[in-house]
């Protein structure tokens, strides 16, 4: 059994990952990022779409795991923010490159 941890404690963890979003996304990523074994993979320039599907399921157990409104909400806008940018009415697409610089 862990204890709970103070929500704001979770803060300072979170916001390493805040210098890679812009619109909302994780974009831009540094360094190799790995979700499973397919040719999305090879698709992580700009927005990878799997990362920031597993960006918002993170998103939304941090928020319940710290009983968190503002988390959860960030993760239901970004699961609609995806569904909006990746869904073409058929199937999602893995990634998608983006047209302007993000700044750190």
């Amino acid at each position: 059994f862990m204890p709970m941890r103070n929500p704001k404690l979770a803060e300072p963890e979170l916001a390493v990952i805040r210098k890679w979003v812009a619109d909302g996304l994780l974009e831009k990523l540094e360094s190799w990022v790995f979700v499973e074994w397919s040719k999305a993979n090879e698709l992580t320039q700009d927005v990878n779409y799997p990362t920031n599907m597993l960006y918002s399921a993170m998103l939304a157990a941090t928020g319940r795991l710290y009983k968190d409104s503002n988390l959860i909400n960030k993760a239901n806008k970004l699961k609609d923010t995806i569904c909006e940018k990746s869904f073409n009415g058929t199937f999602f697409t893995d990634n998608a490159i983006c047209a302007y610089p993000i700044t750190t």
